[in-house]
């Protein structure tokens, strides 16, 4: 399953009125994962900017004078979007612009060149109805930091979080994800708690390595409480114990190895422990089992 998240910027609100799109962002998911692909342009509109849309996004038209014109880039963001999913908040407002600047060069409309269009400010309004659910809000009700997010800028709002796992111990809500590090590029695991699994206050990273992780798959045995992030550019996947949960971990053994493992989802059947993976290489689900103990797997 292949998603694109999208989002613009542009020279004022309504592109009836003549206004232009000043900036593109894109991020990859595939399998719920964040791939290092994205797409990302600012653009030169041949227009002013309105100062209302400056204040919210940053962008002058003197930084956008040596930038490229939206028909430059046009076949390499159709090339990076065909045939996705694409997700964004308040899809209207993106699609239209984007329409409008495809129209303006006889291309077609973002409808029949992506598999799906998704509006997450949609699916917002209907778990939340009558609140506010711009991405900020969203923020601060799941508890994501989003500290860094000075202002509105296309591709800081593209990628925020990914893979988020819950789990409920004593009546208390914690939702462990991935946080993208844009500088270092790579993934870590953050948390967030809630009394109620409504209102979320964010409480830092919890988990970082070397390499990238993702997909923290947590669960309790014995009294103990466990997570499996995807580690797959260890080639392995690795086991963590948690010292003082929810803030402290410790390695505790590598599960499997050998291979570039995604996803790993581990569950107790039969007196046995079972683990579900696949690898980046094709789209085989792949079963591993242990008759021993959750630190060994065959």
């Amino acid at each position: 399953m292949r998603q694109i998240f999208l989002d613009t910027e542009t020279t004022g609100l309504y592109h009836a009125q003549g206004h232009r799109v000043i900036e593109i962002a894109a991020v990859e998911v595939v399998n719920r994962r964040l791939t290092k692909q994205h797409f990302h342009y600012y653009l030169n509109p041949d227009r002013e900017i309105d100062q209302g849309a400056q204040e919210v996004h940053g962008i002058s038209l003197e930084f956008l004078q040596d930038k490229p014109r939206f028909p430059d880039i046009v076949n390499e963001l159709l090339d990076f979007i065909a045939d996705a999913e694409l997700i964004m908040h308040n899809a209207p407002f993106d699609v239209g612009f984007l329409n409008c600047e495809l129209g303006l060069i006889e291309q077609k409309p973002l409808e029949s060149i992506v598999a799906k269009v998704t509006d997450t400010l949609k699916i917002a309004k209907e778990m939340r109805p009558g609140q506010r659910n711009s991405l900020d809000a969203l923020c601060r009700h799941f508890g994501i930091d989003n500290s860094k997010r000075t202002l509105h800028g296309a591709l800081l709002d593209a990628e925020l979080l990914a893979d988020p796992f819950m789990i409920v111990r004593e009546g208390v809500y914690y939702l462990f994800f991935e946080i993208l590090l844009r500088g270092e590029n790579k993934g870590v695991i953050g948390h967030a708690v809630s009394a109620d699994g409504f209102d979320w206050q964010y409480r830092g990273v919890v988990m970082k390595e070397e390499f990238h992780l993702a997909y923290p798959h947590v669960f309790e045995w014995n009294g103990q409480v466990y997570m499996v992030p995807e580690s797959h550019d260890d080639f392995s996947v690795r086991l963590y114990r948690a010292v003082e949960f929810p803030q402290r971990w410790e390695f505790v053994n590598k599960l499997l190895t050998g291979h570039d493992y995604v996803d790993a989802t581990l569950f107790r059947h039969a007196d046995m422990w079972w683990m579900f993976a696949s690898t980046t290489r094709n789209d085989v689900l792949n079963l591993y089992y242990s008759k021993i103990t959750v630190n060994y797997f065959v």
